[in-house]
């Protein structure tokens, strides 16, 4: 009989409950029920009552029911899987989530080419540079082969105005401030 059994069975005497046999191991609990049972009747003795206490006394402290000990640790170990469990349900609802990466490189000192590409690359050419003209920045296009480079040096790359007309054109300021576009003829 394991030690849950012993203690419903305890319980049972306790209550009145038991059927059959009384053993030598219940009869502290029947000794209980009848100190229980007496207390409530005005004859019974404050001997007997003291006597089933202190054998409930001693049962409880064999039982290591009596005291802070154990149920600390049980109380210190459910709180430590509860968390353990819900961390690994919190971890697991979570939606996979992919590391952002930078829309743009920086790099610093150096120009980065920004590409492009349209039907009529000289044309585009055209109209970027009449664009940053007209917002005082002096910019240059030259072509190798098919492709027509510009390119400008941005004093204030921090300008909303300026920031609009390069999103315009699908650009970013560059980070050193020279900006470098190679416009190639889209495919056909």
């Amino acid at each position: 009989m394991d030690a849950d059994e012993r203690e419903e069975r305890w319980l049972k005497v306790l209550a009145g409950k038991h059927e059959g046999e009384v053993t030598d191991a219940d009869r502290e609990a029947v000794s209980l029920r009848q100190a229980v049972l007496s207390a409530r009747e005005p004859e019974a003795s404050g001997r007997e009552l003291d006597d089933s206490l202190a054998r409930l006394m001693f049962r409880l402290r064999r039982e290591r029911l009596l005291g802070h000990e154990r149920p600390r640790l049980y109380w210190a170990a459910a709180a430590v899987a509860a968390t353990v469990v819900l961390g690994v349900s919190l971890s697991l609802m979570r939606p996979e989530t992919e590391v952002p990466q930078p829309e743009e490189s920086v790099s610093r000192g150096v120009s980065w080419p920004q590409e492009l590409t349209d039907a009529d690359p000289p044309a585009l050419a055209v109209k970027l540079v009449d664009d940053l003209k007209a917002l005082g920045i002096s910019a240059t296009r030259s072509a190798e082969g098919p492709t027509v480079i510009v390119k400008a040096r941005i004093p204030n790359r921090e300008d909303p105005v300026l920031a609009a007309v390069l999103a315009r054109y699908r650009l970013k300021a560059p980070p050193d401030g020279t900006l470098d576009v190679r416009i190639r003829p889209a495919p056909r």
